[in-house]
């Protein structure tokens, strides 16, 4: 598995390099994340945070407006209740996409799988911090799907809006299954 991904990221990279037509992105916003609970619903929701940088590949040769993008984002999510889980993730979200310009205004659409790698994070109740990613307690790896809609102003600033969800269970536990789930706002610059 390891080896398939660092053949796409290699893959999607070179495909970037190859072309003229990449720019470069910077965003950060606010997380509104939980573990989805297959059996027993939804944990609260955690508030964090995300930032990073995304290369976008024009695809406009290919169909007006259409691009696609990868990311590499530090992503604070988890949940609350009675337990506040608080792991941080690195995702390299892959979406394509597609712009429609109105003017000085663009609004787009786009959507595509993420990989997440846990780097760090704990699980903490009544102030004792346990390590979130243990043999016993949550998997480091997360796979999912994902999209973001927003609006670009000045083909250089942007707002946008996104969910992600996550199709691993990231329980260590033979009996749960837990997946994270993520509601996302945030700011842009293209670069």
């Amino acid at each position: 598995m390891k080896k398939i991904i660092i053949v796409a990221v290699a893959m999607l990279m070179a495909a970037f390099s190859a072309s003229a037509q990449i720019g470069l992105e910077a965003n950060a916003g606010l997380n509104v994340a939980d573990l989805k609970v297959k059996e027993g619903g939804q944990i609260d929701s955690r508030i964090g945070f995300h930032a990073g940088l995304r290369a976008n590949l024009d695809l406009s040769s290919v169909f007006n407006g259409f691009y696609a993008n990868a990311g590499a984002i530090l992503s604070l999510k988890g949940a609350k209740e009675g337990v506040k889980y608080n792991p941080t993730y690195l995702e390299i979200p892959i979406h394509g996409g597609l712009q429609v310009e109105l003017g000085d205004l663009g609004l787009f659409v786009e959507a595509g799988p993420y990989l997440g790698f846990g780097l760090f994070g704990n699980a903490e109740v009544s102030d004792i911090k346990h390590n979130f990613f243990s043999e016993d307690t949550f998997k480091r790896f997360d796979l999912g799907v994902g999209g973001r809609a927003g609006v670009s102003i000045i083909e250089k600033y942007m707002v946008y809006v996104g969910y992600d969800l996550g199709l691993v269970n990231i329980s260590q536990g033979e009996r749960i299954k837990m997946h994270n789930t993520n509601l996302y706002f945030g700011v842009g610059y293209k670069f």
